[in-house]
């Protein structure tokens, strides 16, 4: 069944929520450094959350969705993710309350906040609440997603006050331990009581990808054709930097592939996939620019093992080197095609 629209009390639940975080100023007891789980009593999923707003710039609760959430959230804090905001995108998986500015928020937040009877002034004093999903465009709350930030903010309120008179109680008894305290609800007559516990965060198990499928009649045709070599080429993918939007659906990031020659920069192959869970079929892509264009590479750099394994098998059997590098002229041809693209 798909998850509804935000129902109007439960926008008024999530807007007192909300007030009662900012008047507990949770960010100036702790850092966003300082993570922690509530498990929702729905979906029993656990979300990971970081308070924000201690440095004084930007002010919230960010609460990252089970185990690929708070990987995401973490690979952010260690500077594993490039600063622009598209790639930023990509690994946030979570809901958010923030305190913005007016300008921010959309007609739809403001009708609500009309609805509510309720005013704000000043800046980072506006309640903003969005749901962020790796490769789409960070979007208006479900009414399931709702309810969790609810219970996300109150359980905050509740940690952080703790957390001013013990700040070591987030770090974990065992030595090297990964677990996090884990804020667990169990239902009784009265609602929902809650109580601490350590758990592990359990990453799905991800079986091998499916091997790309390729055109063994093409590929025998491309053989047989005995193509020139030229030169070195660079293959790779990334999110446009403009959203895209199909009918009703949320926006989202396509995905830009990339086939660029190494000494020229010349941009031998774009191509854009629409689909958001899709993932690029490079075999088929240079088993088509070799018989579209009659010239094949003396070798091709990746920057991704996942990439080296589609192209592994057609390389191979074409006698074209592959290796895994830094792909510098494809960077320098994305900086070139995002500000185009930026400007449309």
């Amino acid at each position: 069944m798909k998850d509804g629209p935000v129902k109007i009390e439960a926008w008024r639940d999530l807007h007192s929520a909300a007030e009662e975080f900012r008047n507990a100023g949770c960010w100036d007891v702790m850092w966003d450094t300082d993570v922690f789980g509530v498990k929702d009593p729905a979906s029993g999923k656990i979300g990971y959350c970081c308070v924000m707003g201690h440095g004084g710039e930007h002010f919230g609760l960010g609460v990252y969705l089970g185990a690929e959430g708070l990987e995401g959230i973490l690979r952010m804090q260690d500077g594993d993710v490039p600063a622009n905001p598209v790639d930023m995108l990509q690994v946030q998986d979570c809901i958010m309350a923030s305190f913005e500015d007016r300008k921010l928020l959309w007609p739809e937040d403001l009708d609500v906040i009309v609805s509510l009877g309720l005013k704000f002034r000043g800046r980072n004093a506006w309640p903003l609440f969005r749901s962020y999903r790796p490769g789409y465009v960070p979007w208006l709350l479900t009414g399931e997603e709702a309810k969790f930030l609810t219970l996300a903010l109150r359980e905050t309120i509740c940690v952080s006050g703790r957390f001013a008179t013990d700040p070591d109680m987030l770090d974990s008894a065992v030595p090297g331990s990964c677990s996090y305290l884990v804020r667990v609800p169990r239902k009784d007559g009265n609602g929902l009581t809650w109580k601490d516990e350590w758990l592990e965060p359990v990453l799905p198990k991800k079986g091998k990808s499916a091997a790309e499928p390729v055109n063994d009649a093409l590929l025998q045709k491309v053989i047989g054709r005995n193509l020139p070599r030229r030169g070195s080429w660079e293959i790779g993918s990334f999110r446009a930097p403009q959203p895209v939007r199909e009918k009703d659906e949320r926006p989202f990031f396509p995905i830009m592939t990339l086939f660029v020659e190494r000494g020229s920069g010349f941009i031998r192959k774009y191509h854009m996939e629409s689909a958001v869970a899709s993932r690029p079929r490079y075999a088929a892509m240079l088993l088509g620019q070799a018989e579209e264009h009659g010239v094949l590479p003396v070798e091709i750099f990746v920057d991704k093992e996942e990439v080296f394994n589609a192209l592994h098998p057609v390389a191979s059997k074409l006698g074209i080197r592959l290796g895994i590098d830094d792909l510098s002229a494809l960077e320098d041809a994305r900086e070139s095609m995002n500000t185009f693209l930026g400007r449309r």
